[in-house]
C-alpha cells in the first residue's frame, strides 16, 4: 500500500479558507495549497498522510476533496509523527526545493532509506540554490529523489548550474548525487474556470466598462524586481492609435503589499494621459480576481526578471478562455503558442560588459532589479499586438478557445496529478532496485550536529548512566502543560512521558535499557523516546542516579585531573 506524505502549512490555504482578505501568499504558496488539494481531490494513491499543523475549519475543507477520506486520508501533527512508523511504503513530497523536512522523516522512518522524496523548484534565482547543491553533496539526497522544475528552461538553468560546479571543482565529478538526482519536468497547474456572464457583467459593471470596450488585463506582483516593470506595458498602450485606445481599457491588478507602487503607477498612467483608460486595483481577493478573469477580453504579462520559471497567471488566462499577450521570456515561452494561443513578445539582453558578467548566482544581489532592469521586452511589438486583438474580435476569440483547449490537455489539475503519481510510482520502483550502499553515510559522522558541537556542554550523558525520578517528579503534568504553551517542538505525548518516569520510578534503568523497555512497548520511536528523556532531565523530572559522582568525573575529565 503507497501512502502519500505532504508537508503543509496553515498559511497556505487562507487565500481559500481564510478570511476574506487573507495575507499576502504568492505563486509558491497558491501552488503549495492548490497542489495538496488536487492531490486529495483526483490522487489514485492508497492513502495520504498530512504533517503539520492545520485548525480545523482547514482539515474539514480537506477532508471533503478526498474520496473515502476516513480510510484514507490522515492528519499528522508534529508530536505525532511517530504514527509514520508504521507506514511500508511512502512517498514524501515537499512543494519546496530543500525538501530537508522530508528528508529527516525518511531517514527517521525509512528502513535502508528507501522512501523516495520529491521537491519542486519556482525560482531558479535564489541564494537557495547554492545551499541546495551543498546539501545533495554533503547530504542523504538518493538518486530515486526528485526536484521537480515547471519547465524546461527552468531545468536548463538548474542543468547548467550543476555542470558548472564540478567543472571548476573536477574532485565533485565523483559524486553521485549531483549526477543521478532526477529533475523532471512537470508545469505548475489550476481549474478550469468556466465561462460565468453574470459574474462578467458585474465585474465590468462595477470597473465602468461597457460591452462594447475591450478589457486588456493584467494579474500579477506590483513588483519590478519579482514580476515586471510595468511602465513599457503603460507606454504600448498609450502607443495604440487614438481609435483602438478609445475602445480599449487596461486593468492592472496584484499584490501590492511589498512596494506599495498603486500610487506611483496612478501618476504614471495619468502622466501618460493615460487616467481615465486605466484601472490599477492593488490586493485583490481569490474570488476577486476570478471575477477580473471572466470580465477581460485579453491577457498580457510582460515578465522580465529572472526568479521566475513559470507563469501560473498565464494558464489561469487560459484557464478562462483569453488569447494570452506574453514576454518571450523563460518558461512563459513554453505556455503560448504564437499566433495560436496569443502572442509572444521579443525579449532581449544587451551588452552590460565583463563587470555584470563576473555576477554569479552565488554573489549577485537577490532580485536587487539589476537583471530585470536590463532586460527589453519590446514595446512595439507589444502595441502591435495589442491593436491586433483589440480591433479583430474574431481572432482573439478563436485564440481564446485555443487557450483554453491547450489548457484543459496539459495545465488542469486532473492532468498534472496523473503525471506526479507516474513520476512517484516510477521512483519507487528506482528505490526498491536500488543499491543501499549508494547513499553515502561518511557525513553522518563527519557532520552530525552532536559531532560539531560536542564541546559545547560539560560532558555526555552516556547510556550506561542510571536515572531515577528527580525532584519535580510529582510536577511532570504540570510542567508538561507549561511546555505546550512555550515555543519549543513538541514530541511525543504525555503517556510517553508518563510511561518513561513510572519505569525510570519502578526500579532504576540505564538510559539505555529504559529506552529500549519503552520502544519495544510500542510507545515512540527511539528518536521520539530520546527527545522526551532529555525532556525530563531538563525538567528535573528525571535525574542521573549516581549525579555528584558524574559531574565530579566529568569536571575531572575536562581539567585533565582523570
Amino acid at each position: 500500500m503507497t501512502t502519500v506524505v505532504l508537508r503543509i502549512y496553515a498559511s497556505f490555504f487562507a487565500h481559500k479558507h481564510g478570511a476574506a482578505k487573507a495575507p499576502p501568499i504568492f505563486g509558491a504558496g497558491v501552488f503549495s495549497a492548490d497542489f495538496i488539494s488536487a492531490v486529495l481531490r483526483y490522487g489514485s494513491m492508497d492513502k495520504y498522510c498530512l504533517t503539520g499543523t492545520l485548525p480545523m475549519h482547514q482539515r474539514e475543507a480537506l477532508s471533503a476533496l478526498c474520496p473515502s477520506a476516513h480510510d484514507r486520508l490522515e492528519f499528522i501533527d508534529h508530536e505525532n509523527l511517530d504514527r509514520l512508523a508504521t507506514v511500508t511504503d511512502a512517498v514524501l513530497a515537499e512543494t519546496g526545493c530543500l525538501f530537508l523536512d522530508s528528508r529527516i522523516l525518511r531517514r527517521l522512518f525509512s528502513p535502508g532509506r528507501r522512501w523516495p522524496v520529491t521537491g519542486f523548484i519556482h525560482s531558479v534565482q535564489h541564494h537557495i540554490i547554492p545551499m541546495w547543491f551543498l546539501q545533495a553533496i554533503l547530504g542523504d539526497v538518493a538518486p530515486w529523489d526528485a526536484l521537480i522544475c515547471s519547465s524546461n528552461a527552468g531545468r536548463t538553468a538548474i542543468n547548467r548550474y550543476f555542470e558548472a560546479v564540478p567543472q571548476i571543482y573536477p574532485e565533485l565529478k565523483s559524486l553521485w548525487p549531483i549526477t543521478n538526482l532526477q529533475l523532471p519536468v512537470i508545469p505548475l497547474a489550476t481549474e478550469p474556470i468556466d465561462p460565468n456572464p453574470p459574474l462578467r457583467s458585474t465585474t465590468r459593471r462595477q470597473l465602468g466598462i461597457a460591452d462594447e470596450q475591450v478589457m486588456i488585463l493584467y494579474v500579477g506582483r506590483f513588483s519590478p524586481r519579482w514580476k515586471c516593470d510595468l511602465l513599457p506595458l503603460l507606454i504600448a498602450f498609450d502607443a495604440m492609435r487614438p481609435e483602438t485606445k478609445t475602445v480599449a481599457r487596461l486593468v492592472l491588478a496584484g499584490d501590492d503589499t511589498t512596494h506599495h507602487l498603486t500610487t506611483a503607477l496612478s501618476a504614471a498612467a495619468a502622466g501618460l494621459g493615460l487616467g481615465q483608460s486605466v484601472t490599477i486595483i492593488p490586493d485583490p481577493t481569490h474570488a476577486e480576481k476570478l471575477g477580473l478573469y471572466q470580465a477581460a477580453d485579453i491577457f498580457v504579462s510582460p515578465s522580465d526578471n529572472l526568479q521566475e520559471t513559470f507563469g501560473l497567471v498565464i494558464i489561469e488566462a487560459m484557464a478562462a478562455g483569453l488569447p494570452v499577450l506574453a514576454s518571450d521570456w523563460n518558461g512563459y515561452r513554453e505556455l503560448v503558442v504564437h499566433s495560436e494561443t496569443g502572442f509572444l513578445i521579443p525579449t532581449y539582453w544587451t551588452n552590460l560588459g565583463s563587470s555584470y558578467d563576473l555576477l554569479s548566482m552565488c554573489n549577485v544581489p537577490e532580485h536587487d532589479g539589476t537583471d530585470c532592469g536590463a532586460t527589453v521586452v519590446d514595446v512595439d511589438h507589444m502595441k502591435c499586438y495589442m491593436e491586433m486583438l483589440v480591433n479583430n474580435k474574431a481572432r482573439r476569440e478563436t485564440m481564446g478557445r485555443n487557450a483554453r483547449q491547450f489548457f484543459m490537455a496539459y495545465f488542469q489539475w486532473r492532468v498534472v496529478i496523473c503525471r506526479y503519481e507516474a513520476l512517484w510510482c516510477e521512483l519507487q520502483a528506482c528505490a526498491r532496485h536500488g543499491l543501499a550502499d549508494m547513499i553515502d553515510d561518511r557525513t553522518r559522522d563527519l557532520l552530525a550536529l552532536r559531532g560539531l558541537f560536542d564541546h559545547y556542554p560539560s560532558f555526555i550523558l552516556a547510556d550506561d548512566a542510571v536515572v531515577i525520578p528527580g525532584a519535580a517528579a510529582s510536577s511532570l503534568h504540570t510542567l508538561l502543560s507549561h511546555s505546550e504553551r512555550m515555543p519549543i517542538p513538541k514530541y511525543g505525548s504525555t503517556e510517553l512521558a508518563v510511561a518513561l518516569l513510572e519505569r525510570a520510578g519502578a526500579t532504576p534503568l540505564s538510559i539505555g535499557e529504559l529506552v529500549r523497555r519503552v520502544v519495544s512497548a510500542g510507545l515512540g520511536s527511539e528518536l521520539t523516546v530520546r527527545l522526551v528523556l532529555a525532556r525530563l532531565l531538563k525538567y528535573a523530572v528525571l535525574q542521573p542516579l549516581a549525579r555528584t559522582e558524574v559531574f565530579n568525573r566529568a569536571t575531572n575529565h575536562r581539567d585533565g585531573t582523570q
